[in-house]
């Protein structure tokens, strides 16, 4: 059973209903504080000011499992913090809370659904965040220009590039990096909105990556694209059929799929990007009539493709259908021509 007294040397803890809350620190702990298991609460300016305190001797923080929330003046500007641990359980942390310190890597937990302004801001050691589970109100507010980690992500120097500082991963095996499809929309943190739709990872309407482990695919009902290497490398999927209301495939979007044998194109694609296929176990394709460019390399070293069908006519005349001079490159088949 949790007793405050047992902490006396270095927290003071009081009972208030059914809380225990952590008043103040009075200790001089050196290394890794460890907040005590039991404490639900921790009171803002129990550690005082971040201001006038900077805990010199502290660079780890370890929260404890019963604690529902992180307030803000306690952990900013501490000046050698490098590592806290937020465990499951933790469902919110508050404004500027580990503000300007150098923190290096930081998990989030999965029960977490607030984060609020500046949590990581100005921390510019700041490398790599870990979440759980893709929550979109986190991944919104973390990109957000007035939230988290604004001031980390974008230099404010203009001969610097504005691209992310650090990597966002999903999970432990760090399959999903989500700050990878950044570039290929051009957004920056105003409106860098992603969602998770079943387990496709979606940014508006395009289909992103994929955090599932099944081997038959069918994209969801909205995408209206597949973004550059979302899928790319998946050794698990072996068929997709794609939405009634696809128009694009990116460029590499299922390049290296070694298992992928089947892919069902859907009649409003018009576009298929360079090397979005290659590499795949494909055995036949069927390129639809209203396609307009197929890009280079789309189906090369496909070794196992047989057939491919185009339907749709073509003359010289016909410039709208530009296809890609080397779209062909090491296809290892004999097109077949079907006519409408």
């Amino acid at each position: 059973m949790f007793n405050p007294k047992d902490y006396s040397d270095n927290f003071i803890i009081e009972k208030d209903h059914s809380d225990y809350v952590l008043k103040k620190y009075i200790g001089n702990i050196h290394g890794t504080l460890e907040i005590p298991e039991g404490v639900t609460r921790i009171s803002s300016f129990a550690f005082g000011p971040s201001w006038t305190n900077n805990y010199p001797e502290i660079n780890k923080i370890i929260f404890p499992r019963t604690l529902k929330r992180i307030p803000d003046c306690n952990f900013g500007s501490w000046a050698n913090l490098e590592e806290v641990i937020i465990p499951e359980g933790v469902t919110s942390i508050a404004d500027s809370a580990f503000f300007d310190n150098k923190i290096k890597k930081i998990r989030l937990p999965s029960t977490l659904d607030r984060i609020g302004k500046d949590t990581f801001g100005l921390c510019k050691d700041l490398t790599e965040i870990v979440l759980n589970h893709l929550s979109p109100s986190i991944f919104a507010n973390l990109m957000h220009e007035e939230y988290a980690v604004a001031e980390t992500i974008y230099s404010k120097d203009p001969a610097v590039k504005p691209e992310l500082q650090f990597k966002i991963y999903i999970g432990d095996s760090k399959d999903i990096e989500l700050s990878k499809y950044f570039k290929h929309f051009n957004i920056n943190y105003k409106n860098a909105k992603f969602e998770l739709k079943q387990l496709y990872i979606m940014y508006g309407n395009y289909v992103v990556g994929y955090l599932g482990h099944d081997i038959d695919l069918i994209m969801p009902e909205s995408s209206i694209g597949v973004a550059p290497w979302a899928f790319a490398y998946n050794k698990n999927i072996k068929s997709v059929t794609f939405s009634k209301k696809t128009k694009a495939i990116g460029y590499s979007a299922f390049e290296g799929c070694s298992a992928l044998s089947s892919i069902t194109l859907n009649d409003m694609l018009e576009t298929i990007g360079d090397e979005s296929f290659m590499g795949t176990s494909i055995t036949e394709v069927t390129i639809p009539k209203k396609v307009t460019y197929v890009g280079s390399y789309a189906f090369a070293y496909c070794h196992s493709l047989k057939s491919l069908t185009i339907v749709k006519k073509w003359t010289y005349d016909d410039r709208e259908y530009d296809w890609h001079s080397d779209w062909k490159a090491h296809l290892e088949c004999v097109p077949k021509y079907q006519y409408i």
